[in-house]
Order: C-alpha cells, then structure tokens, then sequence
C-alpha cells in the first residue's frame, strides 16, 4: 500500500497533510527509523547500516530531522541514493536550527519531502512531537528502533506502531547502556522483533533482500589484503590491535586499508578505527 494510504488507516488520521517536495509512487513501500537524539556510535554506526540497505532495495526511510538517529538515518538514504522522508512538528517554514533546514533541503532535492500536518508559521511545542509520532508511524509499513532510552520519542513511536498492528522492530543493545534500555525492553515484551540485520527485517517483510555484501565480490590484490579485510568485522577495530592480529606491520596495513577503502571493503572511523563495509 502507497505510505499516504497507510496513514488514512490509523485512528484518528490527520485531516490534511503539507508537503514539501515529492510523494513516491502507489508501489512504494516506508520503513520508519527512530532513536536518540544523543546516540553511541553503535546507534549511529546501526542506523546508517539499516538506512544505506533500505535505500538499495528501493524502501523510502521515514524519520523525524532530529540530531542523532532521526539526521543519521536521512543522511545515509540520501548517500545511498534513496528517498527519505522528514516527518516536523512545526510548520514547514519554522523548522529550527539550521542544520534541520540545510538537511531538510537536500531530502527534498534528492527527490524526497517534508511532512507536516501543522499550517505554516507554527513553531514545534512538545505535544505536537507526539503528533508528529503518530504520523511516522502511520506512514509507514513498518517502524525500526535503532536505539533509545525508556522515555524517549521513539518508545511513542513504536507504541503507536505496534496500536495500529503495524510491525515493529527493534535492534538490541548493551544491556549496560541507558541508550539501549528502550530497544531492550521492547524486545524483552514482544512489542518488537529483533532486528538483527537489515536483511532480516526485509525478508520478514516479504521482499527479496538485495545485500551489499553479497554485491562486493572484493578482488583482493594479495594475501596481506586479504588477512586484513578477513581480521575485520562490524565491530569497530583500532589500527593497533588490525596490527597485533595480522602481525604486519602499521605501514603495510595503512596502505592495504586505503585500497580496500577505495573498492568499497572497509569504512574508516575516527580515531582510527575501521569495520568491514557490508
């Protein structure tokens, strides 16, 4: 069902919509992506994974322009060549800081838009983000979590997901963090099936998964290449300890790690940290 006939299906649907920018067409499928404002690299590094696959297999990604997991989660659609949507609880011409508007422009010009149901010249008031909830909720066929506390937005979210019957999933996290108390927990009670990677959701959801790692086919160019891409994972890894497992020199790796970055193999973090790439 087209995202707009989705949201016609809650309780209580709005009465009318602004848009900014394009609606996809009547076979388009959304997923919602949700979290913290102020997420760990593992929410940042989840949501920019989830977000880069969905956008490959043609699924529009739907979130709210906040910092953290909501901006994570646009921009790695848009890197990927996808479309997202931005779901605001203000007018379309009062949105805040300038970097929501700046972000908020390229979602529209990459073919995306901006969502509203509150007339211009409105500025956002806490109640309207629970409205503004139900909306990413409604709009969409299915509602990720990437990582949040226990009262936070994204918990709103996914109640107003798993209300109307919608499929709600939720990407576990340390049982230690307080960023991850909400994922946890949604698991813990059923309200959400764990997503434990962004193939998962899509075959649960009946598509046919295109997977980025199956697309590589990485040539590599000797053994050194090879034994360092096979001592990586999804995991982040400091060049010291690539070192200590390899036993090769830093030199070596430093060179081998930028022609693997360059063949789309591995992703380099700050601090000099790297993962596989897939």
């Amino acid at each position: 069902e087209r995202s707009q006939d989705l949201l016609k299906e809650i309780k209580e649907p709005p009465l009318l919509l602004f848009v900014q920018g394009n609606l996809q067409a009547a076979d388009s499928m959304a997923i919602a992506m949700v979290g913290t404002r102020r997420a760990t690299r593992y929410g940042k590094l989840n949501a920019e994974r989830f977000a880069e696959h969905f956008a490959m297999n043609n699924i529009i990604v739907v979130s709210g322009l906040a910092y953290g997991i909501d901006t994570y989660s646009h921009k790695a659609t848009i890197k990927a060549g996808g479309i997202t949507y931005a779901v605001i609880a203000s007018g379309i011409d009062k949105l805040g800081p300038a970097e929501s508007r700046a972000n908020a422009d390229k979602i529209i010009e990459t073919g995306g838009a901006l969502i509203s149901n509150y007339f211009c010249g409105i500025s956002a008031i806490p109640p309207f983000f629970l409205h503004r909830n139900r909306i990413i909720a409604g709009i969409s066929k299915a509602t990720l979590v990437v990582e949040c506390g226990y009262k936070s937005g994204a918990m709103n979210t996914a109640r107003n997901a798993f209300d109307e019957f919608r499929e709600v999933f939720a990407i576990p996290g340390n049982i230690t963090s307080e960023k991850s108390v909400g994922t946890n927990i949604l698991i813990k009670q059923n309200k959400a099936a764990l997503a434990l990677s962004p193939k998962s959701i899509l075959e649960d959801l009946g598509i046919l998964s295109i997977d980025k790692g199956e697309q590589l086919n990485i040539s590599f160019s000797d053994e050194n290449e090879k034994n360092i891409f096979t001592s990586l994972s999804l995991e982040p890894m400091h060049i010291d300890e690539i070192s200590e497992k390899t036993e090769l020199d830093i030199s070596i790796i430093l060179v081998k790690l930028l022609e693997l970055e360059f063949k789309g193999a591995v992703k380099q973090l700050p601090g000099k940290f790297y993962i596989q790439n897939r």
